[in-house]
């Protein structure tokens, strides 16, 4: 089983054929009817341009994701359609600019246009599959140069017209008719992985035969997993927390089984406990060390809050000399009286 998706064989395809006609087309109608008086900053010829080079380019992408990964091919295919759709909404903006409408679809031009079929890929029709269908021949850059120019010349009659309306109603019916095969072929993918699954699927697949093929080989056991084989998920160790309410009822038991029995005691000594036992033992000392830190930590949390509020009063308190710390204070001379007013001094 072939686990990859297609690959390069959509070189050969009507619809990847007919894309590179619609951007050789659109190069051509931009270069002859768009200049600087009609698109003066240049931004309805580059989208125009971009759109017809992404709804070929992002095609053959998507194509070829495919083989590794349905969901990202698809989303570029869906992609190179959508920017034809956008490419064909340009051309009716601009008969519509010059208050021109497009052909009827029951004119002879539109007719022609639409119903023009390419031609098969080159040296299809000398070989046929197994199938019995015709058997794609294998790519070069040459053979397919010369396949797209032949199918350009087919509609050079519109496409190289002077008449620029006559061009933009030929792209109008290209780019639509173009972008419904790429739609077609969409669906034909979403029909395929519906019916054969994703690569990781078929990874999946081929991976669990390979192993089933493999069954005869001993696996040796690996100690510290379920089951005893190889492969088993290990067994996940954790400590057991000691919730608050186990906690204190295990420092009331433990409280209970160290009371002493007889007179000093408040229970009758029929009813005292006996001697204490290992589990007893061990919950008094857990009591006990849960006692201490419970200590520590209150003694902590009492330091904690006497520094807190000597730092709040620290800077409340009366200064040395007047007010507190926002006051301004007085100057040690003026307050004490030790110098006085130089005219009340009488003078030597």
């Amino acid at each position: 089983m072939d686990i990859f998706g297609m690959g390069s064989g959509y070189r050969w395809m009507d619809a990847y054929i007919l894309a590179w006609v619609v951007e050789l087309g659109t190069d051509s109608f931009c270069e002859a009817f768009l200049n600087y008086k009609n698109d003066p900053q240049g931004k309805t010829s580059g989208q125009m341009n971009h759109a017809a080079r992404s709804g070929n380019r992002n095609f053959a992408e998507g194509c070829e994701r495919l083989m590794t990964s349905m969901s990202s091919g698809l989303d570029l295919l869906n992609v190179a359609k959508s920017s034809l759709c956008e490419l064909r909404d340009d051309y009716l903006k601009w008969l519509l600019r010059v208050r021109q409408l497009p052909w009827k679809d029951t004119a002879p031009k539109a007719v022609a246009v639409r119903r023009l079929d390419l031609d098969p890929p080159p040296g299809s029709a000398d070989s046929v599959g197994s199938t019995g269908s015709p058997r794609t021949p294998p790519f070069s850059s040459r053979r397919f140069a010369e396949h797209v120019l032949a199918q350009y010349d087919k509609f050079a009659q519109w496409l190289d017209s002077p008449d620029g309306f006559v061009r933009a109603n030929a792209l109008l019916i290209l780019s639509t008719r173009t972008a419904k095969m790429q739609e077609a072929y969409i669906r034909h993918v979403g029909e395929m992985f519906k019916a054969e699954g994703g690569f990781r699927e078929r990874l999946g697949e081929a991976r669990r035969k390979e192993r089933a093929r493999a069954g005869s080989e001993v696996v040796p056991e690996v100690r510290g997993h379920e089951g005893g084989r190889r492969g088993a998920p290990p067994r996940r160790r954790t400590r057991r927390a000691v919730p608050r309410v186990a906690r204190a009822c295990a420092y009331r038991t433990a409280s209970t089984t160290m009371r002493p029995s007889g007179a000093a005691s408040n229970i009758p000594a029929a009813a005292a406990p006996g001697p204490m036992t290992g589990c007893a033992r061990r919950v008094q000392r857990y009591c006990r060390h849960y006692r201490q830190d419970r200590q520590c930590r209150q003694s902590r949390q009492k330091k904690h809050k006497k520094n807190r509020e000597s730092f709040r009063t620290r800077g409340s308190r009366k200064s040395k000399w007047r007010g507190g710390r926002d006051s301004n204070p007085r100057p040690p001379d003026r307050q004490s009286g030790a110098l006085t007013n130089c005219a009340t001094t009488p003078q030597k």
